[in-house]
């Protein structure tokens, strides 16, 4: 095994050790928090979310009409991932709420989102299923093809925070292709290497 190699499998290792450590510690409130991600890969944007939302406290307000929802508005603050006939809509949901993180409006070209997992967000309001239980995990993702992250409006690093009134967190993220963070990986590793070897 090559310096690189060794040094890379040593990071790893200390980086899953801490999530770990960081698991085992915090109580499973402390964790309640949602990611969403834009992602460029190959000629497509995927958008994914995961994560629980711990919705005590949260003004409920049941929406009858059926809505199938896969899109972005981002000048509008919005994502909505929601596949289903019946959905919750949660009212007075932020103590910080969501700021506007790109131009234009899409609606997705693909999905892969679970009724149960129907999740979307706005400057006001929150929503999810009629089914889910607070605190429960859900994830999903829909697919813009043939676009890349400029074409939607969307710088890319753009980082977006909120914050519910229950306390949870949402992070809104748009990050490289996979390849390129690996590359970007094995960059700053080897810049490190030649930092140790030029101190000898």
């Amino acid at each position: 095994m090559n310096a690189i190699a060794r040094l890379a499998a040593r990071l790893s290792a200390r980086g899953f050790a801490c999530l770990l450590f960081t698991a085992g510690f915090h109580s499973p409130e402390s964790r309640a928090a949602m990611v969403v991600t834009f992602q460029e890969v190959g000629s497509d944007v995927v958008a994914s979310y995961s994560g629980s939302i711990d919705t005590t406290g949260l003004a409920l307000q049941a929406l009858s009409s059926p809505n199938f929802s896969q899109r972005t508005a981002p000048q509008a603050s919005a994502v909505y991932f929601n596949n289903g006939a019946d959905r919750f809509c949660f009212t007075d949901t932020w103590t910080v709420a969501p700021t506007p993180f790109g131009t234009s409006g899409l609606t997705a070209d693909e999905f892969s989102i679970a009724t149960e997992d129907s999740f979307g967000f706005d400057s006001t309001r929150l929503y999810v299923s009629s089914a889910y239980v607070s605190g429960s995990s859900i994830s999903g993702s829909m697919t813009f093809n043939n676009m890349s992250l400029g074409d939607m409006g969307i710088q890319l690093g753009t980082t977006m925070n909120a914050t519910f009134s229950s306390g949870s967190t949402l992070t809104l993220n748009a990050v490289p292709e996979p390849a390129t963070v690996g590359m970007l990986a094995v960059g700053c590793v080897a810049a490190g290497l030649g930092y140790v070897r030029r101190r000898r």
